[in-house]
């Protein structure tokens, strides 16, 4: 099917915003702020997925409203936040999504998603069924926040690359198959790997994990260090890492970035973002902005000014 795609700035498209938001959001309702509301929104359907592109200048709300009887009722919703955040509410139901994150929706269930000003996503609708291997992990997952790593940033870039190419049928239902493979083995790594409880990780990576808390403040703590420090070879490190998907030295960024987006949240503007930065082990405020942009989304300063808004 042709993509369908539309800009709406101030003015009246030969497509209204609003049938487009309908054909990509079945059993939604969209409000937003009163006064002007640039809005911008791509939508395309790749068999029977929808994949969506939504950028909206003023807040908003989304709300889930099941309809009795319809195929909807069974959908799935990947959703990754871009830019702004959003706050999903809903029975026994609540979560403040920031950029960079990602999260697993039922429009089948009743909730809303209010939206900041300045907000953007990435969504990808489809049957349920299409992936029923999946089905305990998204009931498990539903409504909960996945935060932002490389895996979600790389299926967030190949979505953006099937919304924006020319049609290929065969070759975009394969790009959508592993965007939606990718997306869900992230969740299921997150849920393994990222418990409140670090006593849920497996007994390597639980020492790992203390052995760079402790060490957080030393830039130079690498690979070797940590292998030195929980008593085992670099080769036997790297083994037991890849058995995660992962290699050590993410782990090690990923561990000292989220201490620092915990310690800017607790901070709010109380503390200086070169202080954290040093204080986690990176070298200078830009090295530090520059991989807190690439995990989060936004810079350290921005994502400040976001937990304010």
């Amino acid at each position: 099917m042709a993509r369908a795609s539309q800009d709406i700035i101030a003015g009246s498209p030969a497509v209204p915003f609003v049938d487009l938001f309908r054909d990509a959001f079945p059993n939604y309702r969209l409000r937003r702020s009163a006064g002007p509301a640039p809005q911008s929104m791509m939508a395309r359907r790749v068999g029977h997925h929808r994949l969506v592109s939504l950028r909206a200048t003023s807040a908003g709300l989304l709300s889930a409203v099941p309809t009795p009887g319809a195929s909807a009722n069974d959908d799935v919703k990947l959703l990754w936040q871009i830019e702004g955040t959003s706050r999903l509410a809903g029975p026994e139901l609540e979560a403040l999504v920031r950029p960079g994150d990602a999260i697993i929706l039922l429009p089948g269930r009743g909730y809303e998603l209010e939206t900041s000003p300045n907000y953007s996503m990435l969504s990808l609708t489809f049957h349920r069924e299409a992936f029923g291997s999946w089905t305990r992990l998204v009931e498990r997952q539903f409504g909960s926040v996945i935060p932002s790593n490389s895996a979600l940033h790389a299926a967030a870039a190949a979505l953006r690359a099937i919304l924006g190419a020319r049609s290929q049928p065969a070759f975009d239902a394969l790009g959508v198959r592993d965007v939606v493979r990718s997306f869900f083995n992230a969740a299921a790594l997150h849920e393994e790997l990222a418990s409140n409880s670090p006593s849920h990780l497996p007994y390597r990576l639980r020492q790992a994990r203390e052995a760079i808390l402790d060490n957080l403040a030393n830039g130079e703590f690498g690979p070797a260090d940590l292998a030195r420090e929980i008593g085992i070879s670099s080769r036997l490190l790297y083994l037991e890492f890849s058995r995660h998907r992962m290699t050590p030295r993410q782990f090690i960024q990923d561990l000292r970035l989220e201490q620092c987006r915990q310690q800017i949240e607790a901070a709010g503007g109380a503390r200086n973002l070169t202080a954290i930065a040093l204080a986690n082990g990176f070298s200078s405020s830009s090295q530090f902005s520059r991989a807190f942009r690439a995990k989060f989304g936004a810079s350290p300063s921005a994502y400040r000014t976001q937990l304010t808004e």
